[in-house]
């Protein structure tokens, strides 16, 4: 009898770690919360979050898509003459580095510029209300950056135009 309460009482507990490992490895799989992941400049002209909220009709995609292609091969030409230029901003980031982070933005600018004349071009084709839509994003987003970040409120110009 005590041989089988000890056989039961183990199986108990092999069952019972089993179902606490299987749920542990359940949970660390599933997608972590959390800010999503970095966009590089260049990527995208219009975060994935921003196409979504505005629901562009198929007309609208079809300009979008064909500006977004000419988009990125202007950025990855960017990209190309300033290879270095990622490596740089990565480590003056991690090194917490905003001296160095400052003057790297400044060779940042020009593609900043690109990608405005872009935003420009797509704001041409939207409606008033996703018009309104867009700039009520960015002037959310930019009333979430702390004063004087490089792209933040203190920065003149970060509104776009209207």
């Amino acid at each position: 009898m005590k041989h089988c309460l000890t056989l039961v009482t183990a199986s108990i507990l092999i069952a019972a770690a089993t179902a606490f490992g299987a749920a542990g490895k359940a949970k660390s799989e599933r997608p972590q919360k959390g800010p999503p992941p970095t966009l590089q400049p260049g990527e995208v002209l219009l975060p994935p979050r921003v196409l979504e909220t505005l629901a562009l009709n198929a007309e609208q995609q079809a300009k979008y898509d064909a500006l977004l292609a000419e988009w990125k091969k202007e950025a990855e030409k960017f990209w190309a003459d300033h290879a270095q230029l990622r490596d740089q901003m990565r480590e003056a980031r991690e090194a917490r580095d905003r001296a160095k982070m400052g003057k790297l933005m400044k060779e940042l600018q020009p593609l900043q510029d690109a990608r405005k004349r872009y935003v420009e071009k797509v704001r041409a084709f939207l409606t008033d209300e996703q018009k309104k839509k867009l700039d009520d994003m960015r002037e959310e987003f930019e009333s979430r950056r702390p004063e004087g970040s490089p792209q933040g409120k203190g920065r003149k110009g970060a509104a776009p135009s209207k």
